[in-house]
């Protein structure tokens, strides 16, 4: 984790000043690539205005994982009867 000192700071070590966050934005951006959360403080007042957070990466989906196990076909057309489609006979 990469430490980042700064001078006077009465909040959170997570929470920075615009003039603080650009001044340590590469090592702030790391902070996140580990994990961290990082708030951005704006004004006089430092309220609280922004978050920098990690994007979670989407899970790769397999495809093909029914290959060998499942298998289905289909006419000509395309066309299906409502008890080709059900699985079963409909009794009258």
């Amino acid at each position: 984790m990469v430490n980042v000192a700064l001078q006077n700071k009465p909040f959170s070590p997570n929470a920075f000043t615009v003039g603080d966050f650009k001044a340590n934005f590469s090592n702030l951006l790391e902070r996140v690539m580990n994990g961290e959360h990082i708030q951005v403080l704006y004004g006089k007042a430092k309220h609280p205005v922004a978050e920098l957070c990690q994007i979670k990466q989407p899970h790769k989906r397999n495809i093909g994982t029914f290959e060998g196990r499942a298998s289905f076909s289909e006419k000509d057309d395309g066309k299906i009867t409502l008890e080709e489609f059900l699985g079963y006979e409909l009794s009258s």
